[in-house]
């Protein structure tokens, strides 16, 4: 059964994301602009940790890197589309092997709500994070 955003937050007033992308500067850079924003914002390096993390904490978001070591963004998504089905995702990319559009279409077929090609601006980032929270 999938829930909604209401029921994912229940004890909490603000949106909870988590941003997992192997690039570090990349990461500290979208952790930055979306506690800026006003949201509380999780970590991981990795696919493994976005899972483990999304096991023990709930969260109205994920974004979502494409190409990461341990467990590539697409099949991280692949299980959160299983398991956590309220999730969003933002599946986003900055190419890799295969050409960047088709990797975003690739997410796009697993289960992305909503994709960006990297790199993006601060403020097309934040604004796809409120319209996939629903937020104005």
């Amino acid at each position: 059964m999938q829930r909604g955003l209401a029921e994912c937050r229940v004890g909490r007033t603000v949106p909870r994301i988590l941003i997992a992308d192997d690039d570090d500067d990349v990461r500290t850079a979208l952790m930055r602009q979306l506690r800026h924003a006003g949201y509380e914002v999780l970590e991981a390096a990795d696919g493994r940790r976005c899972l483990e993390l999304l096991r023990t904490t709930p969260v109205d978001l994920v974004v979502l890197d494409i190409f990461m070591p341990e467990l590539d963004g697409i099949a991280v998504m692949a299980r959160v589309r299983q398991d956590f089905e309220h999730v969003r995702i933002l599946a986003i990319s900055g190419g890799g092997t295969v050409a960047q559009d088709q990797a975003l279409e690739v997410a796009r077929r697993f289960g992305a709500t909503r994709t960006l090609a990297k790199p993006f601006e601060p403020k097309e980032f934040v604004s796809a994070v409120r319209e996939l929270l629903g937020e104005p």
